[in-house]
This record gives structure tokens, C-alpha cells and sequence, in this order.
């Protein structure tokens, strides 16, 4: 049996609704109940930063392939580009009525309708050319982008 080393990451003070490492392996990120998304170095598991900019839970956070920027999605309503730099807000994207549950990193940013219920899940396939959306009106959509 292989032994696996462990390290339990601690700072948060509710529960982590969602971690992802950077592409690079370099970086993991948190994202939690507490409103607030964590940097952590991974090979090492030392704290590196704190980010406090959403003022409701954090759901969701996605890495650009690349590792210069993560996507983090929160119950206020926002989207936030990050860059994995600096931890700076590189922008913020609104116009959502309710909470935003899960975000994914790809080329397209417009409103899409087709479920009659929140959206809790979303994800591009390798090549960028669909979308999968999964909701609580308990279907799954598939989104043609076009390039």
C-alpha cells in the first residue's frame, strides 16, 4: 500500500465549499462560507494570502488554464477575475438577480436562458465548444459556443 503524507490546511472559519489547484500545481485556492477565498502554497501547504473582497459565501473558484488568473463565484451576486499574481481583483462582473453558484473559465460571457430553476453547476468541455449546465429543475443543458 502506498503511504500518502497529509497536512490538514487550517484558516477558515465555516465550511470550504471549494478548491482548486492552479494548473501549474503551484497554488491551491479555497473559496468558503466565511466570504473569504484562501492562497496556499502546495508544496508546502503555508498560507499565503487572504482574500476578502465578496461580502457573502464564495461557491465556487476555477483556474484560466494558463495560472494567471482564477474565477471565483459568490452568494453576493458576482464573479471576480483574480490575478493568481497578485491576488488583485482584476474585475468584477454583476448583473446576476441571486446567487452565483459555480463558474467556469472559457471565452464566452453572455446570458444564457433554458432552465427554470438556479443553476448549481457548470463546466466546458476540453476544446471550449460546449458548456454543460446542471440546475435544480433537475436537467442538464449543453450550450454550442460559438467561436
Amino acid at each position: 500500500m502506498k503511504t500518502i503524507k497529509s497536512s490538514v490546511l487550517t484558516g477558515h472559519t465555516r465550511s470550504v465549499r471549494s478548491v482548486v489547484f492552479s494548473p501549474d500545481g503551484a497554488t491551491l485556492v479555497s473559496a468558503s462560507l466565511d466570504t473569504t477565498i484562501k492562497l496556499w502554497d502546495s508544496t508546502n501547504g503555508t498560507h499565503k494570502e487572504t482574500l476578502t473582497e465578496h461580502t457573502s459565501p464564495v461557491n465556487s473558484v476555477v483556474f484560466k488554464p494558463d495560472s494567471s488568473v482564477f474565477v471565483s463565484a459568490s452568494e453576493d451576486g458576482t464573479i471576480r477575475l483574480w490575478d493568481a499574481g497578485t491576488g488583485r481583483v482584476r474585475r468584477v462582473l454583476t448583473g446576476h438577480t441571486d446567487w452565483v453558484w459555480s463558474v467556469a473559465f472559457g471565452a464566452h460571457e453572455e446570458t444564457l436562458r433554458g432552465h427554470t430553476d438556479r443553476i448549481s453547476s457548470v463546466a466546458f468541455n476540453p476544446g471550449g465548444s460546449l458548456l454543460a449546465s446542471g440546475s435544480a429543475d433537475s436537467t442538464i443543458v449543453l450550450w454550442e459556443i460559438a467561436k
